[in-house]
C-alpha cells in the first residue's frame, strides 16, 4: 500500500484531531464541553472547541478533551510504553516519533513527524516529555509540551506552536488500570468542517485501543 494514502487513511490520530477543529462552523457548533462514548461506553470522551490570542496576538482555535477508559493490562506495562517513544508512532499514527535527546531520567526532548497527503501540508512537533509519580494516589504521569524552537525546522514542514498532552495512569488494584488523556492544542491548517463529524470520539477511542493492543503484545 502507498505510504502517503495509508497515512491519510490512519490520520484520524491526534494531529489530525487537531486539523478537523479548524473550521469556523465546528467552533460554531462545539462552543460548550460535549461528552460522547466509544466501545460500547467503555471510553468516555469531553471535548471543548474555544478559542485562543497566540504569540503574535492573532486569535487561534484551542481545542480540549479528556478522555478515560480502564484496561486489566497493567500499569507498568503503560509506563514502558509511554517510555518507549519510537513507539508513539504506533498509537498516534505518526511517521515518525523519536527522542532529540534526554534531559534527564526523566525528562526528554521529542520530535514527532507526521508525512501527509496534499492537500496537507506534512506537520511536526517539538516537545519536552516529563514523568512523574503520585504514589499515595497511585499515579503515573507523562506531561507533553510544545517546544518548536528545541529543534531545527524543515523545509516544507509546518511546525504545531501550541501543543499540551497529558497521558496519567492510575492503579486500581488486581493489575486494573485507569487511563486518561487531556489535551489542549491548537491546529495549524483549516479543513472541511464535514470531517469533524468523523472524530469524535473515534479519533481519541482509536488511541487508547492502540495502546491497550501494544500492552498486550508487549
Amino acid at each position: 500500500m502507498n505510504s502517503k494514502r495509508h497515512t491519510w487513511k490512519v490520520q484520524f490520530g491526534i494531529f489530525a484531531f487537531l486539523l478537523f477543529f479548524s473550521s469556523p462552523d465546528v467552533l460554531a457548533q462545539a462552543a460548550e464541553w460535549k461528552t460522547e462514548t466509544a466501545n460500547d461506553g467503555k471510553v468516555i470522551v469531553k471535548s471543548f472547541v474555544t478559542t485562543r490570542t497566540d504569540e503574535n496576538g492573532e486569535e487561534r482555535q484551542l481545542i480540549e478533551y479528556i478522555a478515560t477508559t480502564t484496561d486489566s493490562g497493567g500499569i507498568e506495562k503503560y509506563i514502558s510504553l509511554l517510555k518507549d517513544v519510537p513507539r508513539h508512532s504506533e498509537f498516534l499514527n505518526e511517521t515518525e516519533t523519536r527522542i532529540v535527546r534526554a534531559n534527564s531520567d526523566d525528562e526528554w526532548v521529542l520530535y514527532y513527524y507526521t508525512d501527509v497527503t496534499w492537500p496537507f501540508s506534512d506537520t511536526d512537533i517539538v516537545s519536552v516529555m516529563k514523568y512523574s509519580e503520585d504514589i499515595p494516589q497511585k499515579t503515573a504521569t507523562f506531561v507533553v509540551t510544545a517546544a518548536p524552537s528545541m529543534f531545527e525546522k524543515k523545509e516544507g514542514v509546518k511546525r504545531y506552536n501550541y501543543y499540551n498532552m497529558m497521558y496519567t495512569f492510575r492503579d486500581l488494584g488486581d493489575g486494573n488500570v485507569e487511563l486518561t488523556i487531556s489535551a489542549k492544542c491548537s491546529p495549524i491548517d483549516p479543513v472541511p468542517a464535514w470531517m469533524i463529524k468523523a472524530a469524535f470520539p473515534g479519533v481519541v477511542d482509536d488511541i487508547f485501543q492502540k495502546m491497550i493492543k501494544l500492552t498486550k503484545n508487549g
